[in-house]
């Protein structure tokens, strides 16, 4: 029998906040995003912001109303990702299938420890929540049970800081009479079509008929069906055997309507920044490129290209995206709303097919800006986020052009 745990670190971003600022623990606090820009909502909340009633999503003035002594963080995405690779690198002592779920989640496969029963595998937990602790100065709760679904299950039924145990003997005393909402997977639109159907809890959508869950919900219900009746043998994925990333974007509402593109350019490289971050730390480029907008009455447009040449240089992903808007968005209205994604990824040393006409020189410029990079990010590795950055702006006319006059 497997035995599988699924670690979550509780409240992720204010519990790294707090990690690295003890001082805050006197408060609840929030991360979030400016109070005086359109994005300043509650990202993440402390355990005693929650009891106050304190929800993701907030704005922060409702916030401030439910819970007067609160303090707002701003977010530090890239410590809250080395703390996330800290805590996986920690797991892998233990067993090399480790399954990222987000950045606060993993699940973790031990049973190659060959224990036994997954009671058997309790101190383990209690050894890694215990040592989480210590280490990291933040807190998970862990479930211990023989599928990842009832993993994942458990260590949401006790939080913060425990270790809940589903056994197969008696999974349907504890799950069965839960809400099917809580089930991995069961989306919004799934659970409402559920209800209307009579199904409210786990142990209803188990006791129907496969046919039955097909005929409503097609292949995913019945996923759900098997779910539910303790069926799940997904394997917890080690590293090398997990599916390489499709794609890779980011994107933020602007803090006010831009109209024209000298405006989006600050916003545009550090989106590009971001990107070019991740592509590095996955040693990945991109051969498509993607920017996505959202207009001042809330539509989308998004428009796209691909490359005879890998991107993942963060100078050269802002070229191309502004050149996209360039040639395409009419500016009928402001943009309130971007993000820019490369996907067709591959690592450098896959064999791809190569273009005739100018490539060369694109790539070559690319691997000069992507030093550049790295270089740069090293420097704000030591000295921190605001040791170096870029101090001009470029010319734009030359930006309805594909950078560098290639042929595309």
């Amino acid at each position: 029998m497997r035995a599988i745990f699924h670690c979550d670190i509780n409240n992720c971003f204010a519990s790294i906040e707090m990690a690295i600022h003890p001082e805050l623990r006197r408060f609840p606090i929030a991360v979030a995003g400016d109070p005086n820009e359109r994005r300043g909502i509650v990202l993440a909340k402390s355990e005693s912001a929650k009891q106050c009633g304190v929800k993701t999503g907030d704005p922060l003035w409702r916030a401030r109303q439910k819970c007067p002594r609160i303090q707002f963080v701003r977010p530090h995405f890239e410590v809250y990702e080395q703390y996330s690779r800290g805590i996986r690198q920690y797991y892998k002592q233990y067993t090399e299938r480790v399954e990222p779920y987000g950045l606060d989640e993993c699940w973790l496969d031990v049973t190659t420890r060959q224990l036994g029963e997954c009671s058997c595998y309790l101190p383990l937990a209690e050894k890694i929540r215990l040592d989480i602790k210590r280490i990291f100065g933040v807190t998970v709760s862990i479930g211990v049970s023989f599928n990842k679904i009832f993993a994942k299950l458990g260590s949401d039924l006790r939080k913060p800081d425990a270790v809940t145990l589903i056994e197969p003997e008696h999974f349907r005393e504890q799950i069965w009479p839960l809400p099917v909402s809580s089930l991995l997977y069961a989306g919004r639109s799934t659970v409402q079509k559920l209800w209307r159907s009579g199904i409210f809890t786990i142990g209803q959508l188990a006791s129907v008929t496969p046919m039955f869950i097909r005929n409503l919900l097609g292949k995913n219900g019945l996923k759900l069906w098997v779910y539910a009746n303790g069926r799940d043998d997904s394997p917890v994925l080690a590293p090398y055997e997990q599916p390489m990333r499709q794609s890779l974007g980011h994107g933020t509402t602007l803090a006010r309507d831009v109209s024209s593109i000298v405006d989006l350019w600050p916003t545009i490289l550090m989106l590009s920044e971001h990107i070019a971050m991740g592509l590095q730390e996955e040693n990945l480029m991109g051969f498509g490129i993607q920017v996505y907008v959202r207009r001042m009455d809330l539509t989308f447009q998004q428009f796209q290209m691909s490359l005879d040449f890998g991107l993942s240089a963060s100078r050269m992903i802002a070229d191309y995206s502004l050149m996209l808007l360039a040639q395409n968005y009419d500016w009928e209205q402001a943009i309130r709303a971007i993000g820019i994604r490369l996907f067709d990824l591959h690592t450098p040393d896959e064999p791809h097919q190569l273009s005739l006409f100018g490539v060369p020189e694109q790539s070559r410029k690319n691997q000069s800006y992507a030093q550049i990079d790295g270089a740069v990010q090293k420097i704000r590795t030591r000295f921190g986020e605001d040791a170096i950055a870029v101090g001009h702006l470029p010319k734009l006319k030359h930006w309805c052009h594909p950078p560098g006059g290639s042929n595309l």
